[in-house]
């Protein structure tokens, strides 16, 4: 499987930003580090307690969820997209031979 060809992407918002530290740290424990990464995150967030391997894809509030969601994924140039969302954390590293069969 080639990692270049998978976004990790994470949907958040910045009302949800204490779940962070857990989320970032167990990804950073089970993730390869080759994969790259992006956050999708509202606007009007202007904190910096987003890691800086995070590439970060801002949407509009105002927007509905899945029209957040797409407006994200549609500047992503990667032919695979691993969404999940801050409070959906790894307890083990992924299992990409698994992954690898759903994909190829």
């Amino acid at each position: 499987m080639v990692l270049s060809d998978i976004a990790y992407c994470v949907y958040t918002h910045s009302d949800y930003k204490d779940v962070w530290p857990i989320f970032f740290g167990q990804t950073n424990k089970y993730l390869d580090e080759k994969l790259d990464k992006f956050i999708f995150i509202d606007s009007g967030y202007k904190g910096n307690d987003i890691p800086s391997e995070y590439c970060r894809i801002e949407y509009d509030d105002r927007d509905s969820y899945t029209d957040r969601v797409y407006s994200c994924i549609a500047r992503l140039k990667s032919k695979y997209v691993l969404h999940q969302h801050e409070d959906m954390f790894l307890y083990g590293k992924p299992d990409w031979d698994s992954i690898e069969s759903y994909l190829f």
